[in-house]
């Protein structure tokens, strides 16, 4: 890595626009999460949905019948992560499809990025809509994967009501602090790199700051926030300021779980399942609940 880092300062020295472009490509390399027994363990259970982007094939996997929930995990992550979730909604009545973003899970590629998920969750949404059914019920989303599912719904929009975002930052710092950290890039570089997936978005990184990607598309739509107060990858308060956006939203927080262990949670998968199980969800003040440190 420290070789990587002299190379990139002196190619930055040089051309800064070489530099941003070098940056970009080494940051598009997600590690893939690997493959343990609990996860082989979910596929098998699992009915397999391949599908293709760009000539490279994407895999879901779908759990249950019914109305369609989407299920999007984060960076280095993978669909088997988001099975527990799957799992249960499929036994409250509901076809849960968990997808694996490109270069991670069972999908195909080496490089990934803002646009692919986004791109990704667009394409997956119309194999649903060709193939399973005219309608989706609701869409859940972690990390990264909860805040491209938002900027997709903004950019290629669909008529879905329901959505939970779990520890999904209103801006995405944890994936610019993570470049900035390992690949020691200028601030010239990482200006560039902050526009980039701001572009993505065909927005500016300023307008994120303002709630962009958390933008409501109609006044029939609702969201869940959830988040961990002891969360060290997305700062927890991004809930209320996201709320303030979307006022038709509703926050619920753990304490003790972190940034994953969410997705395991008992009265975490709980609460997802109950919100989209709700036809006329009315929403409460923000409240929070406090589990136990772990």
């Amino acid at each position: 890595m420290k070789a990587i880092q002299i190379l990139l300062k002196v190619v930055t020295l040089f051309n800064t626009q070489l530099g941003f472009r070098l940056t970009r490509f080494l940051a598009s390399m997600p590690r893939r999460s690997a493959t343990k027994e609990r996860d082989q363990d979910f596929i098998n259970s699992a009915k397999i949905i391949e599908f293709y982007r760009g000539g490279a094939k994407k895999v879901a996997l779908s759990w249950g019948k019914g109305p369609v929930v989407l299920l999007m995990h984060g960076w280095e992550s993978r669909s088997t992560h988001m099975a527990a979730m799957a799992q249960q909604l499929a036994d409250q009545g509901f076809q849960a499809i968990a997808l694996d973003f490109t270069a991670h899970g069972l999908s195909q590629g080496r490089t990934s990025g803002f646009e692919a998920m986004y791109k990704d969750i667009n394409a997956l949404q119309n194999y649903v809509v060709e193939n399973i059914s005219p309608n989706i019920h609701a869409m859940v989303g972690h990390s990264g994967g909860g805040f491209c599912m938002m900027g997709n719904r903004l950019l290629n929009p669909l008529n879905i009501k329901s959505f939970v975002v779990i520890a999904s930052p209103l801006v995405p710092h944890p994936a610019i602090d993570g470049i900035a950290n390992a690949l020691k890039a200028s601030k010239s570089v990482m200006s560039l790199v902050k526009e980039n997936i701001a572009d993505t978005f065909n927005t500016n990184w300023a307008s994120f700051k303002n709630g962009y990607i958390y933008k409501p598309c109609s006044q029939q739509e609702q969201l869940l926030l959830i988040f961990d107060e002891e969360d060290n990858v997305v700062n927890h308060q991004d809930a209320e300021i996201i709320q303030g956006h979307f006022e038709q939203s509703t926050i619920y927080k753990t304490q003790g779980l972190g940034h994953t262990r969410l997705l395991w949670d008992q009265e975490v998968i709980d609460q997802v399942c109950d919100f989209i199980s709700a036809t006329n969800h009315q929403f409460d003040k923000p409240k929070t609940r406090i589990t136990a440190k772990l």
